[in-house]
């Protein structure tokens, strides 16, 4: 089992998320997030922070379109409604690479810019910051479009 996950590439691969990826179930997540948001219901109680829930309801909303553009198809619905993306995990994983890249490194740089105090984040905190998430996106890159297999072979080691 182990060794058959080497045979996984993001274009080779299908994944079927039509109960948590679908636009009717995004739109009633983002819905949901909004009014929490407007009313400050779950964000605001846990943090007494106004711009913590808006950032976390505009993340939800970013996702849902960096997932339209960049991930695995989406239904309209759920099963057997007709797909609204482009699929380029499957058609060009690195473009959806990149997508995620600049969505992750605009995500950092637009929480560093809202904190109260930005002054106070030490360069070796943002360094962190950028590495986990841009990094955490960039470490699929060598199998984009190669299976790890494919990829081992390419450096002389066979499984």
């Amino acid at each position: 089992m182990l060794i058959a996950a080497l045979d996984v590439s993001l274009q080779g691969l299908h994944a079927d998320m039509q109960y948590s990826h679908s636009a009717a179930v995004d739109v009633a997540i983002a819905i949901a997030v909004a009014v929490a948001v407007v009313f400050g219901a779950i964000v605001f109680a846990v943090t007494r922070s106004r711009s913590a829930g808006l950032w976390c309801g505009g993340l939800v909303v970013g996702h849902l379109v960096c997932d339209w553009l960049s991930g695995f198809e989406h239904g309209l619905g759920l099963h057997g409604s007709p797909m609204v993306d482009f699929n380029l995990y499957a058609s060009a994983p690195g473009v959806a690479l990149a997508i995620e890249v600049v969505f992750a490194a605009l995500c950092v740089a637009v929480s560093l810019r809202l904190r109260e105090a930005p002054h106070l984040v030490s360069t070796r905190q943002k360094f962190a910051l950028y590495g986990a998430f841009v990094g955490g996106i960039l470490m699929f890159a060598p199998t984009a479009s190669l299976t790890a297999r494919e990829l081992a072979a390419r450096f002389g080691v066979e499984f």
